[in-house]
């Protein structure tokens, strides 16, 4: 319910009403990750080699501590324009996974979309910036579908 990140100069403490928690530690590997004592741990990764490198880093510590933890890769395609990238990208990443021995964790694409920096960004709901750019239509099925399965693999219960 409650999270105290401290060090030499500042102590800071998070809370939710809801008693759920999402933190986003910076992209980097930060030791003070098994604080969080978390049910699941959502692992985000760009395409570049340090990006994935230190999401890797960071799975392997939280397993070092929690072997029993759960965590799901999520694969940023932010930056990927063609399908053969992406393709290239997503092959590349589960073969870092495998030889890591994490390739038992679900890894998840996150779709290449402006969408979500404009929901939150202008506090707007998906029906809203829909019937605003019509455009937007094809690109928030890619978006929901991804939102989708991230709730479903959250929910498994296996």
């Amino acid at each position: 319910k409650e999270l105290i990140l401290s060090d030499e100069q500042t102590e800071q403490t998070i809370s939710s009403k809801s008693g759920f928690l999402i933190c986003d530690l910076g992209g980097y590997f930060d030791p003070r990750v098994n604080e969080l004592e978390s049910d699941f741990y959502i692992l985000p990764s760009f395409t570049d080699y340090e990006s994935i490198r230190e999401t890797l880093r960071t799975a392997k510590y939280i397993l070092k501590e929690l072997p029993r933890a759960k965590i799901i890769f999520i694969l940023n395609f932010a930056f990927l324009t063609t399908s053969k990238e992406r393709e290239k990208a997503a092959k590349d990443f589960e073969e870092q996974l495998e030889i890591n021995m994490l390739d038992q964790y679900k890894t998840i694409l996150m779709p290449r979309s402006n969408i979500f920096a404009k929901l939150v960004n202008d506090l707007k709901k998906e029906e809203d910036l829909i019937n605003e750019n019509k455009t937007l239509k094809s690109s928030y099925k890619g978006v929901r579908a991804f939102v989708d399965e991230l709730a479903d693999t959250i929910n498994f219960k296996g």
